[in-house]
């Protein structure tokens, strides 16, 4: 049979589509139904939320006022000492302990 490498090019190309095609059944993303769409299409960003937990949650100030300093008197400034500790061992000690 003359034919052989044929057929198993077909069978291959057939097994590659029915893969693809499982595949994509498998997780392709899911279409978003219609009403859903038209409606998130047209809610306004800044509306409140009528329901749920979006009428609970809090709202944050951006106003610089309500920002307390900086604990330990460290200015923030670029370039300025942080305050604070290290987990760098102590001058004079060993992993054994102090010498």
């Amino acid at each position: 049979m003359d034919n052989q490498r044929l057929f198993l090019w077909v069978a291959l190309v057939f097994i590659l589509w029915m893969n693809y095609d499982a595949w994509q059944r498998d997780y392709a993303p899911k279409p978003v139904p219609a009403a859903a769409a038209q409606t998130a299409g047209t809610t306004n960003a800044a509306a409140a939320p009528t329901s749920g937990l979006g009428g609970s949650v809090p709202t944050v100030s951006t106003a610089a006022s309500g920002v307390p300093a900086a604990a330990g008197g460290a200015s923030g400034a670029p370039g300025a000492p942080a305050a604070g500790t290290t987990d760098a061992p102590a001058a004079g000690t060993t992993a054994a302990g102090s010498t």
